[in-house]
């Protein structure tokens, strides 16, 4: 049985072509996971109030920013 070098080529090609589908489908789904927001909860007995809004709103101003394509400034 002979295998010609023609046949060995197209082999390898298939393969390279597999492996770099399999390379780009995995960098597809890191920067997906990267893109996700992770939820904090914080518990308090109110007394600071007017600092917790003023992160939560630097938080979403932020959020927002970056949504939108743009930069933030603190």
């Amino acid at each position: 049985m002979n295998i010609s070098s023609y046949q060995v080529e197209n082999i390898l090609k298939a393969y390279s072509k597999q492996d770099r589908v399999k390379v780009q489908q995995t960098a597809v789904k890191e920067v997906a996971s990267e893109d996700r927001y992770a939820d904090t909860v914080s518990l308090s007995s109110g007394r600071d109030k007017a600092s917790i809004f003023n992160k939560i709103s630097y938080s979403l101003a932020d959020i927002l920013l970056k949504g939108s394509g743009g930069t933030s400034e603190e």
